[in-house]
């Protein structure tokens, strides 16, 4: 038997909220006990106050504060459809709404004027769920229209993973030249071949040439012509009228020409400096020139990979998995054996008698790899250790305390990283272990030693400097 003082409290089973919602809902559908009387499209829907309240911080204000709205029974909603409202009611009332790609962008735009967040969530969702290569330009320029900041984020990188095919569809030529270049421009971009963003560009222009023809010379300058073959520039680019009639775009081809003219300056030539008489002297030459790591090992420098100018292609050279040691003591080049992968543009670094060799690229950065390879100097072989999370050229390199850290670099041409990783000799893991503060590729790193009255110096300068 319970005393005056016990209690107990009950919580309402979860079919009591539901019949309460359903209720109210019918009440509305039979007009019982309503109060107010919304219209839109010419349609009457009557509705209870303090329902609407409650769903919609719109309507609590409306209803709560001294506007002429307060005391009326009527207001209209000019601008929404009748099965919007329908809708919406339904959601306010029961929490259930029925999304479709015919309404989904309606019920959005009503909930953000309505500041009924839960269905504005909702819409975004669907909308995310729906994306096309023929949509999503439109639907990221709702979403930055109705500050729905996911559903943008989504957008945008689906139009950046699809580029080609957005770009093929009918919301694409409709784009301002604000927009495109803010497109064209994007290190994200994802395509095959730099000429499919400059096609995208011609096509967009001539779907209405006389208004756009004075924004293609800017807009060409987005296009990252140094990654389009020399070839395909002569064939195509030079004859096409476009840029044949604009003085600005020739001088834009011709730089990139004289680029492609002077670019094969690879040497075989090699120097050592002596910090002692501070003079440089020439020493036996390469076997091959060569764009490629080089480090320092067991009295050996060691040159690996690269890319070379002595090739049938010519516009692009040839990516080399070769490598050769150089002997101070006796001035000679010696060929080693050949990695396991062509790359230019890898990190390198010495460590406890091996090379370890880090990413890079074979195909002018249209990709970088993940993997990653080790030369043991003394049995003079090579083998594979683990890839990189993330895949990276001209990234920065360094060895400390018995790991090895890279940073920066890029993904392909046009997107750079600025992720670190770490690679764990013990486990042969690489770990993600932060950013370093810009995307920077082309780096050099290494690691210094300072005594502790240094750094002491060095942090108080710092600290003070304005």
């Amino acid at each position: 038997m319970l005393s005056k003082e016990d209690s107990r409290e009950f919580h309402p089973e979860e079919s009591h909220r539901d019949i309460l919602f359903r209720s109210m809902d019918n009440f509305r559908r039979q007009e019982i006990l309503c109060d107010v009387v919304l219209i839109a499209d010419g349609t009457r829907f009557p509705a209870h106050k303090n329902v609407l309240a409650a769903g919609s911080s719109y309507f609590l204000g409306l209803f709560t504060t001294d506007m002429k709205e307060q005391n009326e029974t009527e207001v209209n909603f000019e601008d929404f459809k009748s099965s919007t409202m329908d809708e919406l009611l339904c959601y306010i009332y029961t929490g259930e709404v029925n999304l479709t790609e015919t309404n989904a962008k309606d019920l959005v735009f009503a909930a953000d004027y309505l500041l009924v967040g839960g269905l504005k969530r909702k819409g975004s969702e669907f909308l995310e769920d729906t994306l096309t290569p023929g949509n999503c330009l439109s639907v990221r320029s709702f979403a930055e229209t109705f500050d729905c900041p996911e559903l943008q984020t989504k957008a945008e990188c689906y139009i950046l993973d699809n580029f080609v095919e957005v770009s093929r569809c009918e919301e694409f030529l409709s784009l301002d030249p604000v927009q495109l270049e803010r497109l064209i421009s994007c290190d994200g971009l994802v395509v095959d071949e730099e000429t499919q963003v400059f096609e995208a560009l011609l096509q967009w222009t001539k779907n209405d040439e006389e208004k756009r023809r004075a924004s293609f010379p800017a807009l060409l300058r987005c296009i990252r012509l140094p990654f389009i073959s020399k070839y395909y520039i002569v064939e195509n680019m030079e004859t096409e009228p476009l840029i044949r009639d604009s003085l600005d775009c020739m001088r834009l081809v011709y730089q990139v020409m004289k680029h492609f003219a002077f670019r094969s300056q690879l040497s075989e030539d090699a120097t050592t400096y002596d910090p002692a008489t501070n003079k440089w002297q020439e020493v036996a030459p390469l076997s091959v020139s060569r764009g490629g790591p080089c480090v320092i090992a067991h009295k050996y420098v060691y040159a690996i990979g690269g890319k070379t100018e002595h090739g049938s292609e010519a516009e692009i050279g040839v990516y080399m998995k070769t490598a050769e040691r150089f002997d101070a003591r006796a001035n000679t080049w010696t060929e080693i054996p050949a990695m396991q992968t062509r790359r230019a543009y890898a990190g390198g670094v010495a460590m406890n008698d091996r090379l370890y060799v880090i990413g890079g690229t074979q195909d002018d950065l249209l990709s970088a790899h993940n993997t990653c390879e080790v030369f043991d100097c003394l049995s003079e072989t090579w083998g594979f250790i683990a890839s990189l999370v993330i895949p990276r050229a001209l990234g920065g390199v360094a060895y400390l305390n018995g790991r090895i850290y890279v940073l920066g670099g890029k993904k392909n041409c046009r997107e750079r990283t600025d992720k670190m990783e770490m690679y764990d000799l013990e486990l042969n893991e690489w770990t993600v272990m932060g950013t370093v503060p810009n995307c920077i590729g082309g780096i050099q790193c290494c690691a210094v030693s300072l005594n502790r009255d240094l750094v002491n110096s060095l942090q108080s300068i710092t600290r003070n400097v304005p």
